[in-house]
C-alpha cells in the first residue's frame, strides 16, 4: 500500500478513510496513527488533524500542550483553522503561555484569510 511506503498524500488519505470509515471498518486509532505519520512530515491539513484529536482525545490521550503544537505548525504553514485554532489557544493559555499578543497576531492571520469567527473575535476586542 502507498501509505505504507511513505507516501504523504496516500497517507493523509488514509486516515482519512480510517477517521470517516469509508471503505474501511472506522478505526480511530489507525487514522490517528496515520494523521501523526504525515503531520510529522510536514504536511498542514494533517498537523491540523492530528490537533484535533489531541484536542478532543480522538484516538489518543487528549492533550492541550500537543493540540497547541500541532495547530501551531499548521497555522505557520497558511492553514485557517489552524490559525484560528491556535489563537484560541494563545488567547486561553490552552497548552502555551497564555499571550494576548499572540493570539491576536494567529486570528489577524485567520481573520485575513476569511475566517469568520477570527473576525468577529477580533471586533469585540
Amino acid at each position: 500500500m502507498a501509505a505504507d511506503q511513505g507516501h504523504k498524500e496516500a497517507q493523509y488519505f488514509t486516515a482519512s478513510r480510517y477517521g470517516n470509515g469509508v471503505g474501511v471498518e472506522k478505526n480511530e486509532q489507525e487514522a490517528t496513527r496515520y494523521y501523526k505519520l504525515v503531520a510529522d512530515q510536514g504536511h498542514k491539513d494533517a498537523q491540523y488533524h492530528i490537533a484535533t484529536c489531541y484536542e478532543f482525545g480522538s484516538g489518543v490521550k487528549e492533550s492541550e500542550k500537543e493540540a497547541a503544537h500541532y495547530f501551531k505548525l499548521a497555522a505557520d504553514q497558511g492553514h485557517i483553522e489552524a490559525q484560528y485554532s491556535i489563537g484560541i489557544c494563545y488567547a486561553n493559555g490552552a497548552g502555551v503561555m497564555k499571550s494576548q499578543l499572540q493570539a491576536s497576531r494567529y486570528l489577524k492571520l485567520a481573520a485575513h484569510q476569511g475566517h469568520e469567527k477570527a473576525k468577529a473575535m477580533l471586533a469585540k476586542k
